[in-house]
């Protein structure tokens, strides 16, 4: 086994998982997942999800929270994921439009800190994810965010694909937070411009549409992400995690796509290897 091992994303199931929550694992041990990132645990206890991980050999990445429900129910949220045996938490940013010097921002990173202290009394490691927002509507946000939880240490969950959707160098975040970032997802988007697209999508079908760049998300190593120049920059971070972070398969079997990610993040580490 790798000690670089490869998660699976809940956030392009969750309809699945809604649906057959059990069903989704027991599909991602198949294909050779070794870990699930949650996005909620969809109906079921703690106690429940973590007896079925355990008999298919799988284990809880982490789970996205929503901070303030996290901040007003901090006890069961703490208990749910030992529980779980979550080694991560990532906290969401409650609002994309609350910006540095803000008096809402001070309030909210005082909430951060809290609950990043919180997380490490508990053997938890707390974790930021960038979306697009941080690089386009309020981009500012993240460098300073990290700046000032820094002491508490919050670790960044950097997202490649987002990065390349705003057409930023993901070098320079995978650099500068080296030491910071034990999970990576490898999202894979594609577009023949990027500069069509504008600042905000939703999940809409884009693809034959020449006024949006022709958008779309894609399985890792499939879009236009040079994973392989990136690959040595995201081994130098030491992480514990790769995810095949993965948002939209437009009508495609997600388990499919989820696959094809797979496959080949399994493959590149190998090939990487061999040429060290």
């Amino acid at each position: 086994m790798n000690r670089y091992k490869i998660g699976a994303p809940l956030y392009i199931l969750r309809d699945h998982a809604m649906n057959d929550l059990f069903g989704v694992l027991e599909k991602l041990a198949k294909i050779g997942y070794e870990g699930v990132e949650f996005v909620g645990l969809f109906g079921r206890t703690p106690d429940e999800i973590k007896n079925k991980l355990d008999s298919l050999g799988l284990v809880a990445i982490g789970n996205h929270v929503d901070t303030n429900e996290f901040y007003t129910n901090i006890e069961k949220t703490i208990d749910d994921h030992k529980i779980l045996g979550c080694r991560y938490i990532t906290l969401g940013w409650p609002d994309s439009s609350i910006k540095p010097g803000m008096l809402e921002f001070d309030s909210i990173i005082n909430k951060y800190r809290e609950l990043c202290n919180i997380c490490h009394d508990n053997g938890i490691v707390p974790l930021y994810h960038n979306h697009n927002y941080e690089f386009t509507t309020n981009p500012s946000l993240l460098h300073v965010l990290m700046d000032l939880c820094k002491k508490e240490r919050l670790c960044l969950e950097p997202d490649l694909g987002w990065m390349e959707y705003c057409q930023i160098e993901q070098t320079d975040y995978l650099i500068k937070y080296r030491k910071r970032s034990p999970v990576i997802h490898l999202k894979d988007v594609y577009a023949h411009d990027f500069s069509k697209i504008g600042p905000e999508i939703s999940h809409r079908d884009l693809r034959n549409n020449p006024e949006t760049g022709y958008f779309e998300f894609r399985p890792t190593g499939y879009g236009v992400v040079n994973f392989a120049k990136l690959l040595p920059y995201c081994l130098d971070c030491n992480p514990e995690w790769f995810v095949a972070d993965h948002d939209h398969s437009y009508g495609r079997d997600s388990f499919y796509d989820l696959k094809l990610s797979y496959d080949y993040i399994k493959t590149l580490l190998q090939i990487h290897k061999m040429e060290v």
